[in-house]
């Protein structure tokens, strides 16, 4: 059985935590899920939940993504009313920001993101952390495993979410 590591920021980037080796755990997805589930009951940050909530399959990338970028413009709204915003403006970016995240999700505006990631080779290949692997799933549990490895008795290919 393959089992996926994932690196877990021991400091989180929204506390100021880093990528520096000295700041990354290797842990396995369980564990992963099991770190963010404690940040997010230690300090209540929303993508502490999102991360358990999307490790443990309970939601969806596109809602993670949804929802990670709605908390970032409240973040930023937050920020620019300390530093001066007028009331006005706060107002005007709470009701824009919301539907310009929305419009980036559309299916034109990922595979228009998607061809500009092509064009400049992000993620593209040996770069990408998903090279050379692929998922597969019995209906209740997804695991990863590597392409030219033969797919598991009673998987299939892909990844559903519970």
């Amino acid at each position: 059985m393959v089992t996926m590591a994932h690196k877990h920021h021991i400091t989180p980037k929204y506390k100021g935590g880093t990528d520096d080796p000295s700041n990354l755990v290797e842990v396995t997805v369980t564990q992963h899920a099991m770190f963010h589930y404690c940040n997010w009951r230690l300090w209540g940050e929303k993508y502490d939940w999102l991360a358990w909530r999307g490790l443990t399959g309970e939601i969806g990338k596109e809602e993670i993504i949804l929802q990670a970028r709605l908390e970032g413009s409240r973040r930023g709204l937050q920020k620019a009313h300390t530093m001066g915003s007028t009331p006005a403006r706060k107002k005007h970016a709470q009701k824009i920001q919301p539907l310009a995240m929305q419009a980036a999700l559309t299916p034109e505006s990922r595979a228009k993101r998607i061809n500009s990631f092509k064009t400049i080779g992000h993620q593209q290949g040996q770069s990408n952390s998903q090279y050379g692997t692929m998922w597969v799933t019995n209906g209740e549990t997804n695991k990863k495993i590597k392409k030219n490895e033969p797919i598991p008795e009673g998987y299939s290919p892909g990844r559903k979410l519970k």
